[in-house]
């Protein structure tokens, strides 16, 4: 008797029930792929990572990182292997390519990262001599920090401005 009311509806909720269970069953198998994924790409950038020395910049860990970012792209790892290649590219002295490198990572998802970025850019600019563009590229990131940090980019900020020949 309590199953009566439910019969009418028996074939439709067996319906829904079998999408929900397929439903969960793709996204499970896909959280599972991405997980080994993702442990892949870290365990390759293990490989790749003690070539490429922040202290000791080389041009062949730089292009290491830049084909581990291609094969193993949308990872955690593919995202620390471009910042440590951007990172390379700078202690290279190749500014232009350091600050290209640099502006792939920028994501508005995290404001941290994107000041991290940010900076970082504006140290490129200032190493290719255009003083303005590293500027304009600190001036947000200054005024969104706080605290010591804002201090020191603020100090940074007016150097900039000052070998621009643009006192304010």
């Amino acid at each position: 008797r309590l199953l009566a009311p439910v019969k009418p509806y028996a074939k439709w909720l067996v319906i829904a029930g079998v999408v929900i269970a397929v439903g969960l069953g793709a996204w499970g198998v896909n959280a599972k792929l991405q997980e080994r994924r993702e442990d892949q790409a870290a365990a390759a950038l293990a490989l790749v990572t003690p070539k490429a020395d922040p202290k000791a910049p080389n041009l062949a860990a730089a292009q290491a990182l830049e084909k581990f970012v291609t094969e193993h792209s949308g990872t955690r790892a593919a995202r620390e292997a471009q910042l440590t290649r951007a990172n390379l590219l700078y202690g290279l002295k190749q500014y232009g390519e350091a600050a290209k490198a640099y502006e792939s990572l920028l994501d508005g998802r995290d404001p941290g990262w994107d000041t991290l970025v940010n900076e970082s850019r504006s140290y490129c600019y200032e190493g290719m001599g255009d003083f303005k563009k590293a500027a304009e590229v600190l001036k947000p990131v200054a005024e969104q920090a706080s605290g010591p940090l804002q201090k020191e980019l603020m100090r940074r900020l007016a150097l900039l401005y000052e070998h621009a020949k643009e006192p304010k």
